[in-house]
């Protein structure tokens, strides 16, 4: 899987190309793209597109620039067609990647896509007026297990995807809001509600799976600003995978060691285990 996302570096003014963001602060909007985990990858970053503060966010032809980039860094066997002429390769943009033009090189490319969907494109609220009760089913977590409380469905024959790569299916999500969040004019009956693009393929329970097991992106963008704090986060990782087993090769380290001085003593902690 190759997760592309976009993160606000905060600079000073003065630097070259810092502008303001979306943020309202100062500096760099960089969109970087991760190798997930699934089948042996290393969750490391591959691509790096440094852009002005005020660079958009759904940018096509910048999230066209990192794809391209970060599949020429791929094996050629992770490249390779199938039978099918397809290849074996799920792109999950974040919701800014939700555009037509991405998804459409995504699918000359060959490849798999799924993400997020923004509702407001259609009339959701006639959508799910549509819906029957019993249409909804369980969704699943990525150990199989069914998320509590929940519930998908799939809604691609009421809704007009002709603007999107052919078979794209529009799969709806809705679940009880998270503490604290507010419910938006696309939530329905007390429920947030969220979409899932993406081809045709697995069963409508699981898609959200796909999605649910791709949290290594955000891990990165934490621990990874650019130039040499990028190559440390490759660094990390590949330590990380080398010195550990189980769920600790699948976590996310904080830095590698904490250096505390007082007084003329200089104390390096290193709390991580394995480090």
């Amino acid at each position: 899987m190759v997760d592309v996302d976009a993160t606000v570096v905060i600079r000073h003014s003065e630097k070259e190309d810092a502008a303001k963001t979306w943020k309202k602060t100062s500096g760099f909007h960089p969109l970087l793209a991760f190798v997930d985990h699934g089948g042996g990858g290393t969750g490391e970053p591959v691509v790096a597109l440094l852009r002005p503060g005020n660079a958009g966010s759904n940018t096509t032809a910048d999230h066209v620039t990192v794809l391209e980039e970060a599949l020429a860094q791929l094996p050629e066997q992770a490249r390779a067609v199938d039978a099918h002429g397809r290849r074996a390769i799920l792109v999950l943009p974040t919701r800014p990647g939700a555009t037509h033009g991405f998804t459409a090189r995504i699918a000359e490319l060959d490849m798999h896509f799924s993400v997020g969907s923004h509702l407001h494109q259609f009339d959701i609220a006639r959508v799910l007026a549509l819906v029957p009760t019993q249409a909804w089913s369980p969704a699943y977590d990525v150990d199989g297990r069914e998320c509590d409380r929940a519930l998908v469905v799939e809604v691609t024959e009421l809704v007009d995807l002709s603007a999107w790569p052919e078979d794209t299916r529009l799969i709806l999500r809705k679940e009880p809001p998270h503490p604290g969040a507010q419910l938006r004019v696309t939530d329905h009956d007390g429920h947030s509600v969220t979409g899932i693009t993406r081809p045709t393929g697995s069963a409508v329970c699981r898609t959200g799976v796909r999605l649910l097991g791709c949290g290594r992106s955000p891990s990165g963008l934490k621990s990874n600003l650019y130039g040499d704090r990028r190559r440390g986060r490759v660094v990390t990782t590949w330590v990380r995978d080398l010195v550990s087993s189980g769920p600790r090769s699948r976590g996310t380290p904080p830095p590698g060691a904490t250096r505390c001085r007082w007084g003329a003593t200089t104390a390096m902690r290193l709390s991580w285990p394995g480090a």
